[in-house]
């Protein structure tokens, strides 16, 4: 959070605290709603374009100083060959139900050839929800819930604020116009399909 500060709309750093148990992070309150429950009035830009323009704003953070790389492609296949070692049945069963015309290991052999490439890594938010952007007055006031931020690639959040768009908020209409806010004008098909998988295939 702190390495944020002044580089995107995110929560001021107050204080971290941790016991034997748990620990605490506090950071200063932003008044508004999240992107889920906001709409937006006549007179501003709709809730899917304020999300898509501002996820390409946090894109476009450079990424030369980025300490954060725990989700970058590479490691998202990582994490799921290691999944598959530790849940092969309930991994199978996921990827059954999700891509039935295709087996784990087609799935696996369209993730080690369509791992998208370093030239195209940049800084994400990593749970990029429309309940993780604050709205306030049409403007996005701040990102909350970073704990995954860092590098990857763009479909990272592309996919999943598609995800949240359509399966948590039930604000389909609202697709068409985060990619517009983004600048995307067809998708990047292998793009979105490798994130459905590591998706799907990390429980």
């Amino acid at each position: 959070m702190r390495w944020l500060q002044n580089k995107a709309p995110v929560p001021r750093f107050v204080s971290y605290y941790e016991d034997d148990t748990k620990e605490y992070l506090c950071l200063t309150y932003i008044e508004g709603e999240p992107a889920s429950d906001y709409n937006s009035k006549d007179t501003e830009e709709s809730v899917g374009y304020l999300v898509g323009r501002t996820l390409r704003e946090l894109h476009q953070l450079p990424i030369n100083e980025c300490p954060f790389n725990t989700f970058t492609p590479t490691k998202l296949v990582d994490q799921v060959e290691e999944n598959i070692g530790k849940f092969p049945e309930q991994v199978v069963d996921a990827a059954k139900k999700t891509f039935p015309n295709e087996s784990l290991d087609m799935l696996m052999n369209f993730l080690h050839h369509n791992r998208p490439p370093m030239d195209k890594w940049v800084f994400t938010h990593g749970d990029y929800g429309t309940g993780n952007v604050i709205i306030r007055n049409g403007k996005v006031e701040a990102f909350i819930d970073l704990d995954g931020a860092g590098i990857s690639d763009p479909y990272y959040d592309i996919y999943y604020m598609i995800k949240s768009l359509t399966v948590y908020s039930h604000r389909h209409d609202q697709v068409s116009e985060f990619l517009r806010g983004y600048g995307i004008k067809e998708l990047d098909c292998n793009a979105y399909k490798f994130h459905h998988i590591v998706d799907t295939l990390l429980l």
